[in-house]
C-alpha cells in the first residue's frame, strides 16, 4: 500500500520521438513530475506503466512571444497562453522590448507580475536598439540573468556604434546570447548578405555567442539555441533529470512520408506540463500560475564545441 506522502513513481513505455523511428523505443521512469531514467527497453518492474504505442512523444516546445509580458486584459492574456498551449508551448520566454537601458527594470517589473499568471513555465528575453547597447546594460542583464538580447538594427552602420570589445568583456562569466533583428528593408539580396556576413564577422571577433536564423513568434526553438541560451536540459528535452513537460501526437497514420513531425500544420492532441494535463484533445486546461519563472545560471552550459 502507497504511504501517505509517498511520491507516485511509474512508467512510460514505447515511447517514439519521431515517426518510422528505426531505433528501439523508450521507456522513461517518472518520478516527482520528473524523467529520473531512460531505457532502450522496457523494465522489468511493479511500477504502474503508460503505454505509449500508437502516438508520437516530443519535449514539450519552448516559444518566443511578444504579447504576454504587456497584455492588460486578463482575457487577451488567456487568450494569448491558449494559442501557445495549442501548439505544444510548455516554456514561453517574453520578449520585453525597451528603448534604454534605464527601462529595464520598470519593465521586467512589469512583466513579472503578468507573467505570475501563466500557466507554463517561462523566461525573459529583452529587445534594444543595438545603439544602445553598452557594457553597462549587459551587467544589468547578468544581475538579472537575462540570458538572451535581440538588438534592433535601423541602419547597418549601427553595427559600429557599440564598444563590442567592453561588452565581450562584460560577459566573459555569463555569456548572453546576442541576436539581430534587422527593422529596415534590404535593397537587394546581395545587402541582406553583406549585412549578415558584417554581423557574424564581429560576433566572432568578438567572440559573441549569436544565432543565424530569423526568430518567429510561437514557433519552436531549435535545439542549438535551446542549448546556447542554457534552458536545454531542462526544457527541450525529455531525459534523466528533465522536467516532465511532453506533447503527444497521434498514431504515425497523419504523417505519411514524412521523417519528422510538422508542428507548423499540426499541432499535438496532448500537452502535459510539468507533470499537468494543458490539453486533452481539444479541450483546453489553462492553469493559473502553474507556470514558473526559470533563472539561467550559465547560457551555453551544454552548448557543443564548434570549429571555427
Amino acid at each position: 500500500m502507497k504511504k501517505e506522502g509517498e511520491k507516485m513513481e511509474f512508467v512510460f513505455t514505447h515511447v517514439k520521438e519521431e515517426p518510422f523511428e528505426t531505433r528501439k523505443s523508450r521507456s522513461y521512469v517518472i518520478l516527482d513530475q520528473k524523467v529520473r531514467h531512460t531505457y532502450y527497453h522496457e523494465p522489468k518492474t511493479k511500477r504502474i506503466k503508460c503505454n505509449h504505442k500508437g502516438f508520437i512523444m516530443k519535449p514539450g516546445y519552448v516559444m518566443l512571444d511578444e504579447q504576454l509580458w504587456n497584455t492588460e486584459s486578463f482575457d487577451n492574456y488567456k487568450e494569448v497562453m491558449v494559442q501557445l498551449q495549442t501548439k505544444g508551448c510548455t516554456t514561453v520566454i517574453p520578449i520585453c522590448p525597451i528603448k534604454s537601458e534605464n527601462e529595464l527594470e520598470q519593465i521586467l517589473l512589469k512583466a513579472r507580475k503578468n507573467m505570475g499568471q501563466s500557466s507554463i513555465d517561462y523566461l525573459f528575453s529583452i529587445s534594444i536598439p543595438i545603439v544602445e547597447l553598452k557594457a553597462s546594460f549587459i551587467r544589468k542583464c547578468k544581475k538579472y540573468r537575462i540570458p538572451l538580447i535581440i538588438v534592433d538594427i535601423y541602419d547597418e552602420s549601427d553595427l559600429n556604434k557599440p564598444t563590442w570589445e567592453w561588452i565581450r568583456n562584460e560577459m566573459w562569466n555569463y555569456q548572453i546570447v546576442i541576436i539581430p533583428r534587422w527593422k529596415f528593408e534590404f535593397q537587394s539580396i546581395r545587402e541582406k548578405r553583406q549585412c549578415a556576413l558584417k554581423w557574424k564577422e564581429i560576433a566572432e571577433a568578438f567572440t559573441i555567442e549569436t544565432y543565424s536564423l530569423d526568430l518567429k513568434m510561437h514557433t519552436p526553438l531549435s535545439l542549438s539555441l535551446l542549448k546556447k541560451i542554457g534552458v536545454y536540459p531542462f526544457k527541450g528535452r525529455l531525459g534523466n533529470n528533465s522536467d516532465l513537460d511532453y506533447i503527444l501526437y497521434r498514431s504515425e497514420d497523419q504523417f505519411i512520408e514524412q521523417t519528422s513531425v510538422p508542428y507548423d500544420t499540426i499541432n499535438p492532441c496532448v500537452v502535459v506540463s510539468k507533470g499537468q494535463f494543458l490539453k486533452i484533445n481539444h479541450e483546453l486546461i489553462f492553469r493559473v500560475g502553474h507556470g514558473k519563472q526559470l533563472f539561467i545560471h550559465r547560457p551555453g552550459y551544454f552548448k557543443p564545441y564548434e570549429k571555427k
